[in-house]
């Protein structure tokens, strides 16, 4: 959606101001997720009317698309927070320094489960299909135990 095809709720000062479901929908994000994510601090309406809206800048896009960047770097939300409340360079860095720590640690622990699901499929060789299995006494197999 673009800004053109958006009704302004409130022009005053040459600050156009969109309501929560407007801003959501040009930032194109889900309204219960921008919500979530005024809860946990990560972006500030410009304006919060008597009936309590939550009005937002068109500018403010730019904060989300922030949030969306570093949430497919898999950095938490509070993390994120930290950054864009004290945005140093130092501050980054720490914060990406850490997030490519987890992400190999996660990579190496999805790499174990992947070797251990091959070696399951190998062992398994589509010979019990069909039938129904202990999954105990098979899952001791894999690992080297016999059952009595």
């Amino acid at each position: 959606m673009s800004i053109q095809n958006i009704k302004a709720t409130d022009i005053s000062d040459n600050c156009v101001l969109l309501k929560l479901g407007e801003f959501a929908d040009l930032a194109k994000i889900n309204r219960d997720t921008l919500t979530f994510y005024i809860k946990k601090g990560l972006i500030k309406p410009a304006s919060v009317g008597l009936n309590k809206y939550k009005y937002f800048r068109p500018e403010q896009v730019q904060t989300i698309n922030t949030i969306k960047y570093l949430r497919r770097c898999r950095i938490p939300l509070e993390t994120i927070r930290e950054i864009m409340y004290n945005p140093s360079a130092d501050n980054f860095q720490n914060c990406v320094d850490t997030q490519l720590k987890e992400l190999g640690t996660q990579l190496e622990e999805l790499n174990k489960a992947s070797a251990f699901v091959a070696e399951i499929k190998k062992k398994f060789n589509n010979k019990n299909r069909g039938e129904i299995i202990n999954i105990a006494d098979f899952a001791g197999a894999i690992n080297g135990e016999t059952s009595d």
